[in-house]
């Protein structure tokens, strides 16, 4: 079966000090879809960020070329990785479900990478390199060895356990000032997270529960068992990648010149 926010100009980096949050707040969901539900809030937090912004971050921080490939590399795509057809597929796949059906293993995978590095995995054991098999539960001291590399402030917020911190803030790496952040809700064991206002919040959650996903048909892939077929989803979610890339990119790349000649011609010399 075939499936089928660009704002502000270059920012100056965020302050040092994290924004306050909310802790009654209504936060926005992420799917525990294989346990990957902190890599879900990264992946949403990360991609809604403006356009410029994205570029911004991958000229600073060699993560996420490194993400960019592997993003290509698992769901098999055939042209030569690179920002301009990354930026227009993940715009086509902004879904809630879509997103975290494309990042929960590409995040997952790059962390495993990561840790089994003898400079980043050295300060953890084999009890935390386990929680990096598939489908176990990844805690934000793991969620940290990612988001330091790309340059956040990860905030985790703990409403619901009286004897831990309400709220602790991870830093990017060396303590540098963060050029973004990122804000999860620890709720036993699954995270959500915060986007900047609480309208987008409730835009997300809303999308999430009325909207279409265009690779929501996977979902249903399950076994005898009623368990999720994460095989069969696989396959699935690459053939239509594979299939967006080829059919719909170049139209969009296309429409986009366009639009940026037009704009071009208006500004004038």
């Amino acid at each position: 079966m075939l499936l089928f926010s660009d704002k502000a100009s270059k920012e100056d980096a965020s302050t040092s000090a994290p924004r306050q949050i909310d802790l009654t707040a209504t936060y926005a969901i992420a799917s525990g879809m294989r346990n990957n539900c902190g890599l879900h809030s990264i992946a949403h937090t990360w991609l809604s960020l403006p356009v410029e912004k994205i570029r911004q971050l991958f000229e600073t921080y060699p993560i996420f070329n490194r993400l960019m490939l592997r993003f290509y590399q698992y769901h098999e795509l055939a042209g030569e990785p690179n920002l301009t057809d990354f930026l227009l597929l993940n715009k086509i796949f902004s879904h809630p479900w879509d997103r975290e059906l494309l990042w929960g293993q590409v995040l997952r995978e790059e962390l495993r990478s990561m840790l089994l590095a003898t400079d980043e995995g050295e300060e953890f054991g084999v009890d935390d390199l386990y929680d990096l098999l598939d489908d176990t539960y990844i805690g934000q001291d793991l969620l940290h060895v990612l988001t330091r590399k790309m340059g956040a402030m990860l905030t985790v917020c703990n409403p619901i356990y009286p004897d831990v911190d309400p709220v602790m803030h991870f830093p990017p790496e060396h303590d540098e000032i963060p050029s973004w952040e990122i804000h999860l809700y620890h709720l036993g064991n699954h995270f959500n997270f915060d986007y900047p206002t609480q309208v987008e919040n409730e835009q997300h959650n809303d999308r999430r529960k009325k909207a279409k996903a265009l690779l929501g048909a996977v979902l249903e892939f399950k076994k005898e068992s009623g368990l999720y077929d994460y095989e069969k989803q696989s396959v699935s979610i690459k053939a239509n990648m594979r299939l967006v890339e080829k059919k719909a990119l170049p139209a969009l790349k296309a429409k986009a010149q366009e639009q940026e000649s037009r704009k071009s011609k208006l500004q004038g010399p």
